[in-house]
């Protein structure tokens, strides 16, 4: 069976890239890293003023959540997560854990 071998799709990770150009401009662009390899998804522009490059940067994240449908991750100062996260688990009385056991 010498057949192409299907390849399954594996999702990666995109991120926003600040990508320096010999010109001393700087690219912003979104990239996608998937079975270990890097590829620019979309390009935001180029600019050699530090507020359009941060404005670029900000639009590029937010094309990121909407298009790709990855969540930014919002840690809480304050811990309440993480007492929350604790409370519900003293809660817990007791497991049951059914497995095939091996022979």
């Amino acid at each position: 069976m010498g057949g192409a071998r299907a390849k399954t799709p594996i999702f990666g990770v995109m991120f926003v890239r600040k990508k320096r150009n010999r010109s001393g401009s700087t690219s912003i662009v979104v990239v996608d890293k998937s079975d270990g390899t890097y590829r620019e998804v979309r390009s935001f522009g180029t600019s050699s003023d530090l507020a359009e490059i941060d404005r670029l940067y900000g639009k590029a994240t937010e094309w990121i959540s909407s298009y790709a449908g990855q969540q930014l991750l919002d840690f809480d100062e304050t811990g309440e997560a993480i007492r929350e996260t604790r409370e519900i688990i003293s809660r817990i009385e007791r497991t049951l854990q059914n497995a095939p056991r091996a022979s």
